[in-house]
């Protein structure tokens, strides 16, 4: 994905990043009692354009599962989509931090303001 859909699907309110995704709602196990047990209250969603899972069924209420697996979503969504940072700028961040090459923290992101290092 490029990172002018990445931003337009961040910004994109429940309703219009519902439509981008196949929703699936099923029953809730563990404690909760009987309306966890007996509800499908929690909420499966699968992004289409990434096929990205995300799934939340902490909640007693549907509405509110789909509301927070939207927000996990979003999260996945802005780090599996990070922008790589130009040449010049990874090397004046190892130089900065020493960060070596052969460190486990080899890649390095933009990611809003500050800058991310990840592992490969």
């Amino acid at each position: 994905m490029k990172l002018p859909d990445r931003n337009r699907y961040l910004a994109m309110d429940d309703a219009a990043l519902s439509a981008c995704c196949t929703l699936d709602f099923y029953k809730g196990s563990g404690p909760g009692g009987q309306h966890r047990n007996k509800t499908a209250t929690g909420v499966r969603l699968i992004f289409r354009p990434l096929a990205l899972p995300m799934c939340d069924d902490t909640e007693r209420s549907q509405h509110r599962n789909r509301r927070v697996a939207l927000a996990k979503l979003r999260l996945l969504i802005a780090r599996v989509c990070r922008e790589p940072l130009p040449e010049p700028w990874i090397k004046m961040v190892r130089e900065k931090f020493a960060v070596d090459m052969g460190s486990a923290y080899t890649n390095i992101y933009k990611l809003g303001s500050g800058l991310v290092l990840s592992e490969p």
